[in-house]
């Protein structure tokens, strides 16, 4: 159990919170191509059946490349299935997807993982369980037990990974944003052995192309850029805080998972790129 059991009195709070998060599963489109060559890609939702299966702009672009979508939640390997218990571990998605990944997945095909919080941690276990090469590891604000992110530190990513990427944020904690609780630890996974470990704070909501989105301050926001509270004025904007369930849904941090994973197919066929490259371009 990694949440409920040590903080039992947030556990409704987050739940409360996380079922406030509108998920829908994108129906699954297939894309003839040799059974070999087709990308099998794996979202795992965190605590609470939040967030990584929101990710839909990523989902329809692996769609629009012919990848076969598997969902599940970070205490089950089943497709489509949520969270079993709020007082679950991961050793029955640790078991199941070591099973599948090693011994019934065609090990030809690219292989791809996402997950977002719990389900994040969830995929640092099993990577170093997994016999086979996996094209793209992303994991998104990654918690572990307790919510805290310390351990997340000490996980290691093995060698046979080809691009890892790792993004977290460090925004006050509030009722939009109740995890981590060590919150301004470090994200960095510090033995990342991947060809590219591509490992990035994200502090701020940003539009595809990477500008910050603005909203409009609070009155009592004094401080905002533009604050003018004179009759006709203005409380000002300020760039978007990025929180913990909203950071699998930014645009930018898709565009980023998307192009990355594109690129990385296009090595997967053939197509000579530079790993330093596809970490430096935006």
């Amino acid at each position: 159990m990694k949440f409920s059991k040590i903080f039992p009195s947030l556990s409704l709070t987050v739940t409360l919170v996380i079922s406030s998060v509108s998920v829908s599963l994108p129906p699954k489109k297939v894309q003839a191509q040799s059974a070999s060559q087709r990308p099998y890609a794996v979202f795992v939702n965190g605590y609470g059946n939040c967030c990584a299966w929101g990710m839909n702009d990523v989902q329809k672009a692996l769609q629009n490349m012919g990848a076969e979508i598997r969902y599940v939640a970070w205490d089950n390997f089943k497709d489509g299935a949520g969270q079993k218990s709020y007082l679950s571990s991961e050793k029955q998605f640790l078991r199941d997807a070591q099973d599948f990944i090693n011994n019934q997945l065609d090990s030809n095909r690219p292989l791809i993982l996402i997950g977002h919080s719990f389900g994040g941690d969830s995929l640092l276990s099993l990577a170093p369980k997994i016999k086979r090469r996996i094209l793209f590891l992303g994991v998104i604000d990654p918690v572990a037990i307790g919510g805290l992110r310390k351990p997340i530190k000490s996980r290691g990513v093995p060698s046979n990974v080809d691009y890892f990427l790792n993004r977290w944020q460090t925004n006050q904690l509030d009722q939009d944003n109740l995890v981590p609780f060590d919150r301004f630890v470090s994200g960095s996974v510090h033995n990342c052995r991947a060809q590219t470990c591509d490992q990035q704070e994200q502090n701020i909501a940003r539009r595809t192309n990477g500008f910050p989105i603005e909203v409009a301050c609070g009155f009592w926001e004094v401080s905002c850029p533009g604050y003018e509270p004179s009759p006709g004025g203005s409380n000002g904007y300020k760039e978007k805080p990025l929180h913990h369930n909203l950071m699998p849904t930014d645009a930018y941090i898709q565009q980023q998972i998307i192009d990355r994973i594109t690129q990385l197919l296009q090595i997967a066929r053939g197509r000579k790129l530079d790993f330093k490259n596809i970490a430096d371009s935006k």
